[in-house]
């Protein structure tokens, strides 16, 4: 039974608070996991950026978000000399650079850790630091009504660290996210390969690819995901959404056609090099993330501190 949140006072994405409590909810899957901590018992909290692509993984982000246009420009560039309308073939490709760069802006950038003695939750305060910084202040005033002035909170904040307890579980998994990569990699190469005798093993992980999609989306939650390989995972489903919505646009029995001149061999182009293009960098997103130093929560710049 979920807790009822009309007596409570949003703060943030995912936090409430209450007459003595805040109310921190984490969606898993198809259920929520509710944490109350109470005002009076909170002893730390530190305001911190999540990280972000940077260097390699940025221009691989990039590189990769601009693949469905490259594809349909390629396509377009074909065609234009023998058809009037052939610009529509770049619509799948502009469709999806919009979806995920508004994705991608919608984002939050800054989440706050607060610590008790037999507890630690992490909670999303805002995309921009003006408003993670007005949520936190409004929380540091909503505590020091109990405790008075927090002494602790402006010490620890302006030293930017956060320290996860390595041993503690992680609220997420990658396990879903890598079955998904690997079979979306190897299912469209062996398609490409076109040999009758793998022909089987390619639909088998193509069916699975796309089912594991559905489930990488709930599994992916979590503020502390790794955002690389969150990020990848975003790019193939809007790619397999725009890729069934331009087949059934070219189905004859649609009463409402919208013709994007991309069918067969070139529809397969766009959806085949998507998935091996994003499963690639996913790859590659939860390999650096294997091989690098726990990161989540740490090394962070808090707003107290923050630089411009």
């Amino acid at each position: 039974m979920k807790t009822n949140r009309e007596s409570y006072r949003r703060l943030g994405r995912s936090a409430w608070l209450g007459g003595d409590h805040l109310l921190v909810v984490n969606a898993r899957f198809f259920s929520e996991r509710h944490m109350r901590l109470y005002r009076g018992d909170i002893e730390t909290m530190v305001l911190y950026s999540l990280q972000r692509n940077q260097g390699a993984l940025l221009v691989l982000e990039c590189l990769c978000a601009l693949t469905p246009l490259g594809v349909c420009a390629y396509a377009w560039w074909l065609r234009q000399v023998y058809i009037a309308t052939a610009w529509r073939v770049l619509i799948p490709g502009i469709a999806f650079a919009l979806t995920y760069a508004i994705w991608r802006f919608v984002q939050p950038n800054w989440a706050c850790l607060l610590s008790t003695k037999t507890s630690r939750a992490g909670l999303v305060l805002g995309r921009t630091a003006r408003r993670a910084k007005r949520n936190f202040t409004e929380l540091v005033a909503w505590v020091s009504q109990v405790q008075g002035r927090l002494t602790g909170v402006e010490s620890l904040a302006m030293g930017g660290a956060v320290d996860h307890d390595p041993k503690a579980t992680k609220p997420y998994t990658q396990a879903v996210h890598a079955a998904a990569f690997a079979c979306g990699a190897s299912g469209w190469i062996l398609l490409g390969i076109g040999s009758p005798p793998v022909l089987g093993l390619a639909i088998f992980a193509l069916m699975t690819y796309y089912g594991l999609l559905g489930a990488a989306y709930f599994a992916q939650s979590a503020s502390e995901f790794p955002f690389a390989v969150k990020s990848a995972a975003v790019m193939s489903q809007i790619s397999a959404i725009i890729c069934l919505l331009v087949l059934l646009s070219g189905a004859s029995s649609n009463p409402m056609r919208f013709y994007f001149l991309m069918r067969g061999a070139t529809l397969g182009q766009l959806a085949g090099i998507s998935a091996v293009s994003f499963s690639i960098y996913g790859i590659v997103a939860m390999t650096l993330a294997a091989t690098e130093l726990p990161r989540p929560g740490t090394a962070r710049r808090s707003v107290l501190g923050l630089e411009g």
